[in-house]
């Protein structure tokens, strides 16, 4: 799955964002957004934001949209006053129990790179090889690799 549309409107600084269907680098200056759009992402999947304001200045409405290729779209609105609504949908069926949902899609990490980045080299790559989604067993090991190495625990990441 791969996001193919995010549009921000009004949260978190931004007045106004959109992205469709390319592979972004988020880079600048302190203070030009790019925080700002990891966090409208964060809150358009999770409901939670780590900022305590998420109206823009002077924005009475805000919203941020995501649809992705598979098909799921999420529309997170919020307005001053009153509480945030949103939608979810897989296709065009609403999906009912949204924040289950939504989890299964994403690990709090995703949204949390700074934290990534200072774990120990061990912890990443074991995060990273559990996101693997490939059947591997000893058999197919020894075939490729002409031994089994008795020192390696390949339970802990490659086998399922």
């Amino acid at each position: 799955m791969k996001t193919s549309k995010i549009r921000i409107t009004n949260l978190y600084g931004i007045e106004e964002d959109s992205l469709d269907s390319k592979d972004y680098e988020l880079i600048g200056d302190k203070g030009t957004g790019k925080s700002s759009i990891i966090e409208a992402i964060r809150f358009a999947f999770s409901n939670k934001s780590n900022k305590d304001v998420i109206l823009r200045a002077g924005a009475n409405k805000g919203e941020v949209f995501i649809e992705t290729t598979t098909g799921i779209s999420i529309l997170r609105k919020e307005e001053a006053g009153k509480t945030g609504t949103d939608t979810v949908k897989e296709g065009k069926t609403p999906v009912r129990k949204k924040e289950t949902f939504l989890r299964s899609l994403y690990s709090e990490l995703q949204f949390n790179p700074v934290k990534f980045v200072s774990m120990p080299k061990e912890e990443q790559n074991r995060i990273i090889l559990d996101l693997i989604d490939f059947i591997w067993d000893e058999d197919w090991i020894e075939k490729q690799f002409g031994e089994i190495v008795p020192e390696i625990d390949y339970n802990q990441n490659i086998l399922r």
